[in-house]
């Protein structure tokens, strides 16, 4: 266009100046040269609106493209999903974010129905949902859309209808927000508030929830419902002042006011006032809440009564569990994880030369020093991982005195925190015959040399192709019947497999080294252990074969099995009643525990037998403790005599036993008690000359009930017991 103006102007210079055209005036008769230059600026003016028009044009193409890659620039980036679909739920458009958020490409989408990505569960309320939109013009939608990982996430959707330009609709453009994180905390909302609902109405301790300004209950749970004797409904017509006698409601209300003040979170021995006016005591432990704008407190109520007895029964069965810790042979310790000691027997304090006030204060590795400091460390790290493990180490005493001892333990837990509960056992002598049977090994090897063990090679397939005259002396096999032979002919037939896999390993992975043990058979039949040291025989870096030192462990392996055995014996007084031989009440629970977990587990019935001789006291206190001790020996073993193999009986406390009955009813668990019973009632005893006695004994029956706890368990088998002792005795109490 500027070209064509230039032009313009020059026409109009021209005209300006006629004579440099070369032309004259006076011959053109047609133009004057006013109407020439009023149709040049004419010309020139439409020409110059063209210019602006095509400029203007331009910047408009310009704009749009520009707004165009800032929309998609937008689209792509946003956190959110839009995707335009046509009347059939076919894709049509998606932004990129689909694929950042679910995983698909544009690409793999378009053309797509939707509903394929769709969970199948949602699939129908958003079709119904996709109608709509076409009717309303717009609708909103929660679902769910499938990752490419096959994950489903959780989306809120808003659609709208989509016009051309002459406002017909033509599709459907939905946007949709990643709402997963909303969900999963509406979902812990949920869950959080079934929580506290379950624990509310089904805790154990009783709790109120009062107004901290009037002192009036809001609600109560089932639980304290039982304890007060009132309804929930007569609950909230309460205050604090009707569950006090008179005299206590100023300390009441004064502790109160600690609790909403934060001054304190425990109430002891509070008096509590029954609705039949009864009082009970009760530890109160509180906390702040807020509940429609007001300030509460959250009280919980535990009945102390049966913790004062548990009290009581703790301290008896401490004063019993020191005697058995105090009466083991060994050294007793339990200490927790950050190694504080907890407990230790006196035997302990004697061997370690150190008090009480001193030992409270140290640390396991105190007690070893060298090597064998590393070893325990590396040992107690193993008891705390693995549960149990052993270790021998000298134990150094206070005086430096150096003991061997056989360190054994197991991993247990106390409250939340990980315990280890072991003995030391004095392994002085052990050690002084090992040490003989070394130096006695030496001296004889030193005499005999190759004679005294077993060597041999072998090929790289197995076969042997050398033996020492001790191999064939032990063995009892010529060299031809030997040689060319696999070596596992002299192996134990039952262990070949195994020992094939051992030294298979050992050629494959090249390990040049190994030491294994394994039971030889002579050829007459003797079983022989030995240990033997295997070296990987390699010539210009191939392996041939095998050679290997055997040596007769025989008497090592009966040596061993004599420990485990005294291991044995040794763990067994941890959990045996030394006089009645029955298992300890520690056990019994520990059993209990089992038996339970047992039974919840697979809805096996389990029955409990709670013993108590009867008048044992006067018994004691006519015929003397011994008498009394012989009594209780009989009945230990009345009571084995009547039980299965699957059944055990412990030895409770004092004159009292329990009895574990797995997979039993209640009415088969009767068979068995009344059988002690009159078992036991038949058994004579002549504590004085000339005087025949029979004892009698009373037994509380119960069947477990499934998930009820371990105390409440105990303690109402206990009832039925003392029920039966009311009703006279020498009788089987059990529930109706």
């Amino acid at each position: 266009m500027s070209s064509v103006t230039a032009n313009i102007d020059y026409l109009s210079n021209l005209t300006d100046h006629p004579n440099s055209l070369g032309g004259n005036p006076m011959k053109d008769q047609f133009k004057t040269k006013q109407a020439l230059i009023q149709e040049l600026a004419s010309l020139r003016q439409r020409i110059e609106a063209l210019e602006q028009s095509e400029t203007d044009h331009k910047q408009a193409e310009e704009v749009l493209k520009l707004s165009q890659i800032r929309l998609s620039t937008i689209m792509d980036n946003m956190g959110d999903i839009v995707a335009v679909f046509d009347f059939n739920g076919i894709v049509t458009f998606v932004t990129e974010s689909y694929q950042r958020i679910l995983g698909y490409g544009r690409d793999e989408l378009v053309g797509q129905n939707a509903l394929e990505y769709i969970h199948p569960d949602d699939r129908e309320p958003l079709m119904r949902s996709f109608a709509r939109v076409l009717e309303s013009g717009n609708e909103k939608e929660i679902f769910r859309l499938c990752h490419r990982d096959g994950q489903y996430i959780w989306f809120e959707g808003v659609g709208r209808i989509m016009r051309n330009e002459e406002g017909s609709v033509e599709g459907v453009v939905v946007g949709c927000r990643d709402i997963t994180e909303r969900k999963r905390a509406e979902e812990a909302l949920r869950e959080s508030e079934e929580k506290f609902r379950t624990i509310f109405d089904r805790a154990s301790d009783g709790i109120l929830i009062a107004d901290a300004q009037n002192k009036k209950f809001l609600q109560g749970n089932a639980a304290i419902c039982s304890m007060l004797g009132y309804t929930q409904k007569e609950i909230k017509n309460l205050t604090i002042y009707d569950l006090h006698q008179q005299k206590d409601i100023s300390h009441v209300l004064d502790e109160f006011e600690k609790l909403i003040k934060g001054e304190k979170s425990l109430a002891e021995d509070l008096p509590v006032l029954k609705k039949d006016g009864s009082i009970f005591y009760a530890d109160v432990s509180s906390t702040s809440t807020t509940i429609e704008g007001k300030h509460h407190l959250v009280g919980i109520f535990r009945d102390t009564t049966e913790r004062k007895q548990a009290e009581a029964t703790l301290h008896s069965e401490k004063q019993i569990s020191d005697f058995i810790i105090n009466s083991l042979p060994g050294i007793f310790y339990l200490f927790d994880d950050q190694g504080n000691f907890k407990r230790w027997n006196n035997n302990f304090e004697k061997v370690s030369k150190y008090p009480a006030e001193e030992l409270s204060t140290m640390h396991p590795l105190n007690f070893f020093t060298g090597e064998d400091r590393q070893l325990v460390e590396q040992a107690i790290q193993n008891f705390f991982v693995k549960g149990e493990d052993t270790v021998e180490a000298e134990f150094v005493s206070k005086d430096g005195r150096r003991t061997p001892n056989l360190l054994t333990g197991m991993r247990i837990t106390i409250g939340n925190t990980k315990h280890f509960i072991g003995m030391g056992i004095d392994i002085t002598d052990r050690k002084r015959a090992e040490k003989k049977l070394r130096e006695s090994e030496e001296r004889y090897r030193t005499l005999v040399e190759d004679a005294t063990d077993l060597v041999f090679r072998t090929d790289n397939t197995g076969c042997l192709t050398f033996v020492n005259p001790a191999t064939l002396r032990i063995t009892g096999y010529e060299e031809k019947e030997i040689i060319g032979k696999q070596y596992t002919i002299v192996i134990r037939p039952d262990m070949r497999d195994e020992a094939m896999k051992f030294f298979g390993r050992q050629f494959v992975k090249r390990i040049q080294n190994t030491y294994s043990e394994y039971p030889m058979l002579t050829k007459s039949g003797q079983e022989v252990w030995f240990g033997q040291n295997t070296q990987l025989i390699v010539e210009d870096d191939n392996v041939k074969g095998f050679q290997v030192v055997a040596r007769d462990i025989t008497e090592r392996k009966r040596i061993e099995e004599a420990l485990q055995d005294s291991e044995n014996r040794y763990r067994e007084l941890c959990i045996i009643d030394d006089l009645t031989q029955l298992y300890n009440s520690r056990y019994f629970y520990h059993n209990l525990k089992m038996e339970m977990d047992r039974a919840d587990r697979y809805g096996q019935p389990l029955t409990l037998l709670l013993l108590d001789l009867d008048d044992f006291k006067r018994f004691n206190d006519a015929y003397g403790h011994v008498e009394g001790d012989h009594v209780l020996l009989r009945l230990g073993q009345v009571v084995k005599r009547c039980l299965r193999q699957t059944d055990s009986a412990y030895r409770y406390g004092g004159e009292e036993f329990t009895v574990l009955l797995p997979m039993t009813t209640g009415e088969e668990g009767a068979v068995t008690a009344e059988r002690i019973r009159g078992e036991f009632k038949k058994e004579t005893f002549s504590p004085a000359p000339s005087q025949d006695v029979h004892v009698t004994v009373s037994i509380g029956l119960g069947q477990y009930k499934i998930h009820e706890d371990m105390k409440v368990f105990v303690h109402r088998v206990d009832q039925l017991m003392y029920h039966g002792k009311e009703n006279g005795k020498d009788r089987v109490c059990c529930e109706s």
